[in-house]
């Protein structure tokens, strides 16, 4: 018969710690002028430049302009790669929000395996051939267990 145990010996206590950072992520993104127009109509609706003061038919001119300036500066975003984030990034500030208190095995039953006689929680496995009765752990059912049945089975 398997030991169920439920001792305070088996119980790790932990703290759930909620960590927040401030950062800035600094990140320098490169628009190129000519390349710009193609976003006007795959990205960008007409309606929407119009209420940010952006002219569409001004945008991609090979020039510098005022709305190619304020384009680079609405598409620039959109444009930066996950990657490039972790470069520029400097945490600012870093504080605990909360914390709450528990235990990893709160409520759960802790076995003892009949073959390798190690605490496990969880589920049990069926120990035959092995041991006739009780549970085992995963490690003795992949170890032990499994391959005496296939022993069995072939025999």
């Amino acid at each position: 018969m398997t030991d169920k145990l439920l001792l305070d010996e088996y119980q790790r206590k932990y703290y759930d710690v909620e960590i927040q950072y401030q950062c800035i992520v600094t990140v320098n993104k490169r628009i190129y002028v000519d390349e710009m127009e193609q976003f006007v109509d795959e990205y960008y609706d007409k309606e929407y430049l119009k209420k940010k003061n952006i002219k569409h038919n001004h945008i991609g001119l090979d020039e510098f302009n005022k709305h190619n300036m304020l384009f680079a500066e609405m598409v620039a975003p959109d444009r930066v790669e996950d990657e490039e984030l972790h470069h520029g990034l400097e945490i600012t500030d870093t504080f605990v929000a909360g914390s709450t208190e528990g235990s990893e095995r709160e409520g759960k039953e802790i076995w003892e395996c009949v073959i390798c006689n190690e605490h496990f929680t969880g589920f049990g496995n069926n120990p035959d051939p092995v041991k006739n009765s009780g549970d085992c752990c995963d490690a003795c059912n992949t170890n032990h267990v499994i391959p005496a049945r296939m022993q069995e089975l072939f025999a």
